[in-house]
């Protein structure tokens, strides 16, 4: 197929693959987590343990991420929506490039959760009344942040949707 004929993926196909994919890495951060309680509780409270565990679910989310990438241009979302990961001049992901998409797109989501956080103080708490402007302030970004795809853009790399193979009959 030339390279012109690859159709990139659209919104709807990145946000429902991204959503298969964080129910994936919720698992696995999970199993992850297990040895957590087994750590006394003012131990746990240190600065320095709190700060191992996010180092900890950070670097596991770029393995989690960056494996598939680099293994196959596909993570098990992207697979069931038919979705893959390329370099621009088409050849495979590799670790630089991976590096650079997560962390870019990590940063992108950046002004979201600021966002959220400067809300969620203006209102000092979450009731009935107020749920309706927290989910416009998470959930209308999302979107945006995933078009502009700063990360697609930076790593040189575009997420293309994989031809429906051939039917054989």
């Amino acid at each position: 197929m030339a390279e012109m004929d690859f159709q990139t993926a659209g919104l709807a196909r990145r946000l429902a693959a991204l959503t298969y994919d964080i129910l994936l890495l919720t698992g696995a951060l999970f199993v992850l987590a297990l040895p957590i309680p087994l750590i006394d509780e003012a131990t746990r409270a240190t600065w320095w343990v709190q700060l191992s565990v996010q180092f900890t679910v950070l670097g596991f989310s770029f393995f989690f991420f960056g494996w598939f990438w680099t293994r196959s241009g596909q993570t098990l979302g992207m697979r069931a929506w038919r979705l893959t990961i390329q370099c621009n001049d088409g050849k495979p992901v590799m670790w630089r490039e991976a590096f650079i998409r997560y962390f870019v797109a990590l940063l992108s989501w950046l002004p979201v959760g600021l966002i959220g956080c400067w809300v969620l103080i203006r209102i000092g708490h979450i009731d009935n009344s107020n749920y309706a402007m927290l989910l416009l302030v998470f959930i209308v970004p999302v979107p945006v942040v995933i078009a502009l795809r700063w990360h697609d853009q930076l790593s040189q790399t575009r997420m293309i949707v994989v031809p429906k193979p051939a039917r054989h009959n």
